[in-house]
């Protein structure tokens, strides 16, 4: 069951989705099994044009959503299913001690999108702690819901590099020590 978790937050576009990528490979990289989904965007021309929902383990990707041409967002069912699967599948593993998912706001607020695979996931028993990515307005909504009493606050712009990789390692060794308090109990 999951007793931990880690709410990052931030303004649009601050760099939620570019951190949660750094933390995820961070953990990744000191062999800490990561199950989640983030949420990329996609660029055509200096334009965003959608998002696509992206498999952190292996790095698979479908469509979630993408901008019409009368500029209203279409979002994709069938992304947000493949999402709630790749979950699914991780979590069937044993061994995930950390489960990731980026970017909870509106329509998770309402109980769609991939709230009923997170609640799922905050049912079972597998992984340990969780990091969740959440859109500003949202925050408190999911603080209470979730019980996220630890909050790491993106303020910057996505392409500060030096900044992504040093909350990541910051993230990353309090999330390390997390679970070696767990596992020593």
């Amino acid at each position: 069951m999951i007793e931990t978790v880690f709410g990052i937050t931030g303004p649009q576009h601050a760099g939620k989705t570019t951190s949660i990528l750094a933390l995820s490979a961070e953990l990744v990289r000191f062999g800490i099994d990561v199950v989640g989904v983030a949420q990329p965007a996609v660029w055509q021309a200096d334009i965003l044009a959608g998002y696509d929902v992206l498999d952190l383990a292996t790095g698979d990707r479908q469509s979630l959503v993408n901008r019409s041409e009368d500029g209203s967002w279409r979002f994709f069912q069938d992304g947000f299913d493949w999402a709630g699967r790749v979950l699914q599948a991780g979590l069937g593993r044993r061994s995930v001690p950390v489960l990731v998912v980026d970017e909870l706001g509106k329509l998770e607020a309402e109980g769609l999108g991939h709230y009923p695979a997170l609640e799922r996931a905050f049912a079972s028993d597998v992984p340990q702690v969780a990091v969740l990515s959440i859109r500003q307005d949202r925050t408190s909504f999911f603080e209470d819901r979730f019980h996220i009493r630890s909050w790491w606050e993106i303020g910057g712009k996505a392409g500060q590099q030096d900044d992504v990789a040093r909350w990541a390692a910051s993230w990353g060794m309090d999330i390390r020590k997390t679970l070696w308090a767990k596992a020593t109990g």
